[in-house]
């Protein structure tokens, strides 16, 4: 890691072993653009039967999303559902999940959005509740 920023005095932000499992190391950085380029260097570095964790998600809960922009006919997620939630936000979000129930004829429902960053968390609940109005 050290040659790859060119900087023979970087260190991490912590390393942490867990306490069941002596050879899991957490590696825990100061940013995501250190985390991306922790994960580049631990890939290109691999050592058999060793894996870099997959990308941390951050849950987002929001109430009052439309149902008919959010939800098909038949309860599945619409494929464009995604694609506008991102770009209205300007986040990457990973997937979305419904909460309420979805046979029942309210327009209206709870749904969670899977972000890639915390751009995401950090917006009130106001702004979630009226993605999709």
């Amino acid at each position: 890691m050290r040659s790859k920023k060119e900087d023979g005095a970087w260190r991490c932000a912590a390393v942490t072993k867990d306490l069941k499992n002596a050879d899991r190391v957490r590696i825990i950085c100061r940013n995501e653009t250190e985390l991306k380029c922790v994960k580049e260097v631990a890939e290109a570095t691999a050592v058999a039967g060793s894996r870099v964790m997959r990308d941390q998600l951050y849950p987002v809960r929001a109430d009052n999303a439309n149902r008919s922009k959010v939800l098909s006919a038949d309860g599945s997620i619409l494929p464009g559902a995604l694609e506008a939630l991102s770009a209205e936000n300007h986040v990457q979000i990973a997937k979305i999940a419904w909460l309420s129930n979805k046979v029942s004829g309210k327009a209206y429902g709870s749904m969670v959005i899977y972000s890639m960053s915390q751009e995401i968390v950090k917006k009130s609940a106001v702004e979630l509740s009226n993605i999709l109005p």
